[in-house]
């Protein structure tokens, strides 16, 4: 194979520039790229480079030792850099950190709030703090009240649960259990005031604040089991703080079933189920209180007790008008099933029937227990806090009722539903009552 002219003289132009130096032959592309050392060979020495030279020490030197040198040199560099970037940092801090008196004078609230310090408050004394504040500083208090976010149902119930708790362990004990004399009730007395105050001042709350009537029924519903949990003293006339607290809840109660009705001529529509709950719990604190909430019962089924067939509206001149002539009978029996009692309620209402059945229980059992929902769509009831859960075989047991007696049943069950001979013993007594109340 031949080549061109021209190729060969390039090849050999390429071939003059790779001959051999010091009999080796090199290729100029495969050459090492030189070190800095070697790059510096050129370069005109400087002064400096001079003054460096004098102070760093001589690798001929026998003592010199090159790592532990450098080691040592690297130390010293990031203890410097480190105690620059911490002096750095408590500048900036103490800057940042202002005295209470001065942001007081500047009257910045959330200036004060900011404070690292107030994090590490707990809440008695943050409580105290702003306080403190308003009494100091009166014209604080609109931009607290703006920014402190509204009580919820969660952040209450967890307080009074508090308290609660607070006063139970108030309690002198002896041998028998928690004493009920005078000097316990001179004991307790300061929180059991706390807990009744915080009921009524939250109730107070719900009832006059935007919530949906269902938030407000549902705090009336707690704070009404709470006070039927209050001690009782063997002095009667200590009892007057609950009964009280009872004729408070019940203008609570009248106040929010008002409420929920003027929603309704506002357009407002309630679910059944959700006015049946209310029917519920307010039939349980009326049964629980002896009939101290008879009243209320009254305007509730006068205002709402037509959305759960109790009642139909009627339209009168402009406003709509709720009017139904209420009669209740209450039914109230107690048979025994394997030696244990079962207590059997019928509320009639109507040619509508309420009916419960549980176990008897002592005063604190029987406020725990919560009525389980007629429809199925409705959350499970509450655990009962001292017995097992409660089993919800209400449903198809108030279907086949209206179905045989033609009129509407809201049933209750609240006994154990896997014991078959227990729930047929109960089944059974119901339709013998309901058959000489109905006849009668």
């Amino acid at each position: 194979m031949s080549l061109s002219s021209s190729a060969l003289t390039s090849w050999k132009e390429q071939r003059k520039g790779s001959q051999p130096q010091d009999g080796h032959f090199v290729f100029r592309f495969l050459s090492p790229p030189l070190d800095s050392f070697t790059m510096q060979k050129g370069r005109k020495r400087r002064i400096s480079d001079d003054e460096d030279m004098t102070l760093a020490p001589s690798a001929a030197d026998p003592t010199f030792q090159f790592g532990k040198t450098l080691q040592s040199n690297l130390r010293t560099d990031m203890k410097a850099k480190t105690a620059e970037n911490s002096s750095k940092r408590t500048k900036t801090d103490m800057t940042n950190h202002l005295s209470v008196r001065k942001l007081l004078v500047r009257g910045s609230l959330i200036e004060l709030f900011s404070l690292l310090i107030v994090d590490t408050l707990d809440k008695t004394t943050l409580v105290d703090l702003v306080n403190g504040l308003i009494d100091s500083y009166p014209s604080l208090q609109p931009e607290i009240e703006k920014n402190i976010p509204a009580p919820t149902l969660q952040s209450v119930s967890q307080a009074i649960n508090d308290l609660e708790y607070k006063l139970s362990e108030s309690f002198p004990y002896s041998r028998s259990g928690p004493m009920r004399d005078d000097y316990s009730y001179n004991r307790v007395k300061g929180h059991l005031m706390d807990l009744v105050n915080a009921l009524q001042e939250y109730a107070d709350h719900f009832t006059t604040s935007s919530d949906f009537p269902t938030t407000t029924f549902s705090y009336l519903h707690f704070a009404t089991l709470v006070a039927e949990r209050l001690p009782s003293w063997s002095n009667p006339t200590h009892n007057n703080i609950q009964r009280n607290l009872y004729l408070d809840l019940v203008k609570y109660w009248m106040k929010a079933i008002e409420q929920a009705t003027s929603k309704i001529a506002e357009g407002k529509i309630y679910g059944e189920q959700v006015v049946t709950e209310w029917a519920k719990n307010l039939m349980q604190h009326n049964n629980a209180t002896n009939g101290l909430f008879s009243e209320a019962i009254d305007l509730f089924a006068n205002s709402l007790g037509w959305i759960i067939g109790f009642s139909s509206p009627t339209i009168g001149g402009k406003d709509q008008v709720f009017h139904m002539d209420s009669q209740f009978k209450i039914h109230q029996i107690t048979e025994l099933y394997s030696q244990k009692p079962i207590h059997f309620q019928i509320t009639e209402m109507n040619k509508s029937f309420m009916i419960w059945v549980g176990r008897p229980q002592d005063g604190l059992a029987d406020l725990s227990i919560a009525m389980p929902a007629m429809n199925k769509n409705t959350p499970p009831p509450a655990s009962n806090l001292i017995t097992q859960d409660m089993s919800d075989v209400s449903v198809d047991l108030g279907r086949r009722l209206a179905l045989r007696y033609g009129q509407q049943f809201i049933v209750s069950i609240n006994v154990p539903s896997d014991d078959q001979m227990m729930m047929a013993f109960v089944e059974k007594k119901i339709t013998t009552l309901l058959k000489d109340i109905i006849v009668n």
